[in-house]
């Protein structure tokens, strides 16, 4: 993995009266404070940018480095400190790092969506950040990475405890398939798309260009030039409702490199380092 070079950061997690953390969280809250302070003078390895994505994404966090409640300037508090030294701006590898993860955190505008009345939702807390998951009678129909939640209504939050435990297991290393009932809404092409996205084995990967070659040409406009194959195909990759349980993640660009993902770069990058082997997520 390329080795990033930090700025200088501070960060003090004192626990607070107001705000108690059971100790397991203070454990791998430390562990994170540890990370970002170790990333002042060496390279931020797999684990380190595991624990940073944690600190990041955790709302509690926000407040506690920031020094303020999240309505009151906590997240711009803290970018602040992730972003420069001295109150100066400092665009460095960390400074992206932040930004790649939470810049979805700081949209005032929630995406619209009006929930049906068969649909349930559960909050999963992963390592990388709060996922949201919808479900309805046929299956799970969308998986939201923090900042891109729909409207939902409280009385239809539900317990999923089959998708918690298939989404522990695979944090922990222990899964490398779900099994788990998805109700998918799209158009031929996508769903195309989306079942050849199933089949890319767990640790593996393929580019855009190869998943497009195995989409029915049938599926695609007559006559269109295959570099727009290969478009259509990523725009259908970039459309998929239930990231990590259909494995987006595993799609990278020609070269190697990892060019987009909805969760940001920094996760997809985790989810292939676990999946690799190389960094524990364990909860």
């Amino acid at each position: 993995m390329e080795e990033i070079v930090a700025c200088s950061v501070t960060a003090e997690l004192e626990p607070t009266a107001a705000l108690p953390v059971p100790d397991p969280l203070e454990v791998k809250y430390a562990n994170a404070a540890a990370a970002v302070t170790s990333a002042t003078t060496q390279p931020i390895t797999a684990e380190a940018r595991f624990l940073l994505i944690q600190l990041i994404s955790s709302p509690l966090l926000f407040v506690r480095i920031g020094g303020s409640d999240r309505q009151r300037g906590g997240i711009g508090a803290t970018r602040g400190r992730l972003e420069g030294c001295n109150g100066r701006q400092d665009f460095s590898p960390l400074s992206n790092l932040y930004k790649g993860i939470s810049s979805r955190f700081d949209r005032s505008r929630r995406l619209s969506m009006r929930m049906a009345a068969d649909l349930a939702w559960t909050i999963y807390e992963s390592p990388l950040g709060t996922l949201t998951v919808v479900a309805g009678p046929a299956g799970i129909r969308n998986v939201y990475f923090p900042g891109r939640l729909p409207r939902l209504h409280q009385t239809a939050r539900r317990t999923m405890g089959e998708l918690v435990d298939q989404l522990d297991a695979y944090f922990a290393g222990e899964r490398q398939a779900f099994e788990l009932d998805l109700d998918l809404r799209g158009a031929p092409l996508q769903m195309a798309v989306w079942a050849q996205l199933r089949e890319i084995p767990y640790g593996k990967t393929t580019t855009y260009g190869e998943l497009a070659g195995l989409v029915d040409d049938s599926l695609y406009p007559q006559g269109l030039e295959p570099y727009k194959r290969v478009r259509c195909a990523a725009a259908a990759i970039g459309r998929t409702p239930t990231p990590i349980l259909i494995p987006c993640h595993r799609v990278i660009g020609a070269d190697g490199s990892l060019t987009g993902y909805g969760g940001g770069l920094q996760r997809k990058q985790a989810l292939l380092d676990l999946e690799n082997g190389e960094v524990s997520m364990c909860l």
